[in-house]
């Protein structure tokens, strides 16, 4: 199932099954009207603002994470694939340190919340 969803209008629209046309007015660019969900239900409005609320960002010798739930589980893998750390931190806002994580590392993280959302994201280590 794929969905594409229009952040300017916040309409979801699954393309199996719907076409979706839209009218353009203004001239320029607009690199961020449009992405495509891969899913298998459209995920709710909760969901997306939990996505959003999931910050993470470099610190010194580690990731700092900020989360509007708290994190049940989070995994961090490096881009081939190793894993890096694995913790069930059970907070919303909390630190994991390792030397492991150097400089310049392109990093993934899996996060599962304590309301059932996963989340992944990507980060260069700064």
């Amino acid at each position: 199932e794929i969905y594409l969803v229009d952040n300017l209008l916040n309409i979801t629209t699954e393309l199996s099954k719907d076409d979706y046309t839209f009218s353009q007015t203004e001239i320029g660019e607009f690199k961020d009207r449009f992405t495509l969900q891969f899913a298998n239900a459209i995920l709710g409005t909760d969901n997306v603002l939990t996505e959003e609320l999931f910050i993470v960002s470099s610190i010194e010798n580690g990731i700092h994470v900020q989360s509007g739930e708290d994190v049940k589980s989070i995994r961090i893998f490096d881009i081939l694939g190793k894993k890096i750390l694995d913790k069930n931190p059970n907070k919303s806002s909390f630190n994991l340190l390792s030397n492991k994580i150097k400089t310049g590392s392109i990093l993934i993280i899996q996060a599962q919340l304590e309301n059932g959302v996963e989340i992944n994201k990507k980060i260069i280590k700064s």
